[in-house]
């Protein structure tokens, strides 16, 4: 299974929806709410609901401790 290249989201095989770059990188979404965070450029270590921003939190208290 692929996974979603903002959220961090698996992908169930025959859904999702593709995106090719000019340089022909590949990106996968998961679902239309996750390619559109993509476009806007938000970074997400800074949504809440991503994996990325699950994981900076938890350096981040990691290194406060």
């Amino acid at each position: 299974m692929t996974e979603c290249s903002f959220c961090g989201r698996e992908i169930e095989p025959g859904t999702g929806i593709m995106l090719v770059l000019n340089d022909g990188k590949v990106l996968h979404f998961c679902s239309h709410k996750c390619l559109a965070n993509y476009r806007l450029g938000r970074n997400p270590r800074k949504v809440k609901w991503t994996k990325a921003y699950r994981l900076a939190k938890a350096e981040r208290q990691k290194s406060s401790a």
